[in-house]
């Protein structure tokens, strides 16, 4: 659904490939909240590979094509640490003034849709 500020339906757009829903039965596009998008990694990702409450600092691109990413990172004695981490995707669930989206495109005037975070799943159809 396209809503406006209000939240009155404007129209709809549908992200489905005619056919898609019967044939891999469900949706490509799903919408969810943070909070239900964290507890899908978490429960998916190994211990130490999700990384929360890190302040990403920069992104950067490796030869291989992977992804480069340098965090700040608060210690229990209140000091910062500074982490470096590669890895295939950086997933940016920062909301609508995210860094991951400044640092990968730069800076954007945005409105808010009122939505926490997309997941989009492509599927082999």
């Amino acid at each position: 659904r396209i809503l406006d500020i209000e939240g009155n339906q404007l129209g709809r757009l549908s992200l489905e490939l005619p056919g898609s829903e019967e044939r891999i039965g469900g949706h490509l596009a799903v919408g969810v909240t943070r909070s239900v998008l964290v507890n899908m990694l978490a429960d998916k990702l190994e211990d130490d590979v999700l990384k929360l409450g890190w302040e990403l600092k920069d992104i950067a691109s490796n030869a291989d094509g992977s992804v480069r990413a340098k965090f700040s990172v608060k210690q229990a004695d209140g000091t910062f640490k500074a982490e470096e981490v590669s890895g295939s995707v950086i997933v940016g669930c920062d909301g609508i003034h995210s860094r991951v989206r400044q640092l990968m495109h730069g800076p954007r005037v945005l409105g808010d849709t009122r939505q926490s975070c997309w997941l989009l799943l492509k599927r082999d159809i």
